[in-house]
């Protein structure tokens, strides 16, 4: 168990953890703003993208079971907030995506 200090530490964390963690419709929108405006994308390829997401959900679902059984659940919340953030960090840092010819 936690001492009272500790506890009263998390209550008054937790406000701001949930505005950025749970705000996810502002984060979509600023993302897709973000993608149009200063990488350059269209808005076909973003929802192509985005369109892979939920493939990508359904295959990785085993892996994130296996990883919450090891490492308990509050170390995977930390672990799969870091991974947001990480993907974020390459999102705002990679240039481009190339143009290909499909047709």
């Amino acid at each position: 168990m936690e001492d009272n200090s500790n506890l009263q530490k998390n209550i008054k964390k937790f406000p701001i953890y949930k505005m950025f963690a749970w705000d996810l419709l502002f984060y979509y929108a600023i993302i897709f703003l973000f993608l149009v405006k200063a990488k350059g994308l269209t808005t076909s390829q973003i929802l192509f993208a985005d369109a892979f997401y939920p493939l990508a959900r359904f295959l990785f679902q085993i892996f994130c079971i296996r990883i919450i059984d090891r490492l308990g659940s509050k170390n995977s919340l930390l672990f799969g907030n870091i991974c947001i953030n990480i993907a974020v960090l390459i999102i705002i840092l990679c240039k481009g995506v190339p143009r290909a010819n499909f047709f």
